[in-house]
């Protein structure tokens, strides 16, 4: 048994008292019927799935700028000089050196 509500039993009434459909079985088999078609042409029209890519060149191969002939490079980077062996520690302001306790809060 189906149980319907009253709203709904009241449009399946009325499409057969327009003469759209002779019987409910025959409205009910028509709507699934829509109902698939409808979302095998939303299937059909989505985007294939992509397969997965395995690196990173065969992502450049195949994106969608390969072949486009673009020249992207970025300036060399040039780190600056430094000199570990020369810079001395700070002392962090929060802490005050002391003779008798080495580390104080203050």
């Amino acid at each position: 048994m189906i149980e319907l509500k009253p709203e709904t039993e009241q449009l399946v009434r009325e499409e057969i008292g327009r003469g759209h459909f002779r019987s409910v079985d025959e409205l009910i088999v028509q709507g699934v019927h829509a109902w698939r078609e409808k979302h095998q042409a939303e299937a059909a029209s989505a985007a294939p799935p992509r397969k997965p890519r395995k690196n990173l060149a065969d992502f450049l191969l195949e994106s969608p700028f390969a072949g486009s002939e673009l020249q992207i490079e970025r300036p060399k980077d040039y780190s600056r000089p430094s000199n570990v062996s020369t810079a001395r520690p700070r002392p962090s302001p929060r802490f005050r050196l002391n003779k008798k306790f080495p580390l104080t809060t203050i």
